[in-house]
């Protein structure tokens, strides 16, 4: 494959498992606020604000979690997606 198939396969590989990790976040976490490891794998503290899902992060030893809101549902984009 060329340089710029490797590019766009690496791309939705990425993509795939973001999404794969999502899934089964949203499922647990619905409403809730999430701290993620930097990778956005895996979640390190949750709860209903997000000072208290920080501290619990930052009391595990993670300096600078990722904090997020995991929404009640999935709305899909619909509209044109750029590449």
């Amino acid at each position: 494959p060329t340089a710029s198939l490797k590019s766009k396969l690496l791309r939705n590989d990425i993509i795939g498992t973001i999404m794969a990790s999502f899934k089964e976040i949203h499922k647990k976490y619905k409403g809730k606020r999430v701290a993620l490891t930097p990778d956005e794998k895996r979640v390190i503290s949750s709860g209903d604000t997000a000072k208290k899902v920080y501290r619990e992060a930052h009391e595990k030893g993670f300096k600078e979690p990722i904090l997020t809101k995991v929404p009640q549902a999935v709305v899909p984009l619909v509209g044109p997606i750029f590449v």
